[in-house]
């Protein structure tokens, strides 16, 4: 299955092969269709025109988080990587630029539930969830983070530092300001991923950044203020 000479305007394509399409995904789409506008196309269906052909959905990213997305072009790759998420062998790391200042490492092992219109929250009646953070650098108003879900809920990593006091730059959904910052974009993006591929036991793909993110970030370093 070759790419069609439709260009790909939604993400941009990080690997592809006989298995597998990999693409880092720009913020506000949806990876698989949903309720709503269906005039509005999903990146599978954006990845499908592109492929010319029917695309296999491994995981998903929120549908304002930036990032790698994982699609399989057959139903034996699919199998094989859709295992290894289950069996949490998979390796993902975000990136995120979170309200206020945080120092060093740490674990967030908080449950998560849902409360309904999509809305995620800790609770003692959630499921276990864990998240692990490293501070890579700090702001005047803000850290940029370096975070590892152990688990895969939804929502998982905005509602863990929304829950820790530092709620994700530019979320719409968990802060007291909304969007928090005042930021136009979510800063989460889906950075890297590794698990095991034919002949490799350790794949990994990486995702740069785009330019909104880097300007927001240079803005941050530069001590501008938030709006």
């Amino acid at each position: 299955m070759l790419p069609s000479t439709m260009p790909l305007i939604s993400a941009t394509v990080l690997h592809s092969d006989e298995n597998l399409l990999i693409l880092n995904k720009h913020p506000g789409i949806s990876v698989i269709p949903g309720r709503g506008d269906g005039r509005v196309l999903s990146l599978r269906e954006h990845a499908e025109r592109y492929a010319g052909g029917k695309l296999f959905v491994v995981h998903r990213i929120d549908h304002e988080t930036s990032g790698i997305v994982v699609f399989c072009r057959n139903a034996a790759a699919h199998r094989s990587i859709s295992l290894q998420f289950e069996r949490r062998i998979v390796k993902k790391e975000y990136h995120a630029v979170v309200m206020g200042t945080m120092e060093g490492s740490g674990e967030i092992d908080a449950p998560i539930f849902p409360f309904g219109s999509g809305r995620m929250g800790v609770h003692e009646k959630g499921k276990p969830s864990r998240t692990c953070f490293e501070v890579r650098e700090k702001f005047d108003e803000a850290t940029l983070l370096s975070i590892v879900p152990v688990t895969g809920r939804r929502h998982q990593i905005r509602v863990h530092c929304y829950h820790l006091g530092h709620p994700v730059l530019g979320d719409r959904l968990y802060g007291q300001q909304r969007p928090v910052g005042g930021i136009e974009r979510l800063m989460l993006h889906a950075a890297s991923i590794t698990f095991a591929y034919p002949h490799k036991n350790d794949f990994t793909v990486t995702a740069p950044v785009d330019e909104n993110w880097s300007r927001i970030v240079q803005g941050l370093r530069s001590g501008r203020e938030m709006r």
